[in-house]
């Protein structure tokens, strides 16, 4: 039987399938965050850091964390989402802090 088009071009772009059908990808970012950037992870989704963004609740992010890492569910998609959004906010601020400084030395 022929592959589907998203089936060809999952195989085609890694190289790799696993026999489950799942990417070599999938497969590394549920692990890394298990392992690898748990502690990352954790840091980014601390309940501060939610609490004082507001974008997710503590208690969500927690879920979240707790359920992939018990393996009862893959939410590498969503964690990993939610760490990228920290790092954008932080790096958002961080280069307004640096224009407001430069504007006021100048």
């Amino acid at each position: 039987m022929a592959k589907s088009r998203n089936e060809s071009v999952k195989t085609f772009s890694i190289g790799y399938e696993h026999p489950s059908g799942r990417s070599f990808n999938e497969l590394d970012s549920d692990r890394w965050l298990r392992e690898d950037l748990r502690e990352m992870a954790h840091d980014l989704l601390s309940d501060n850091v939610s609490k004082n963004r507001g974008y997710v609740q503590p208690v969500y992010a927690r879920w979240l964390l707790e359920n992939h890492e018990s393996g009862r569910r893959n939410f590498s998609d969503h964690i990993y989402a939610l760490m990228v959004l920290e790092l954008w906010y932080r790096g958002l601020r961080e280069d307004a802090s640096r224009r407001a400084t430069s504007v006021a030395h100048s």
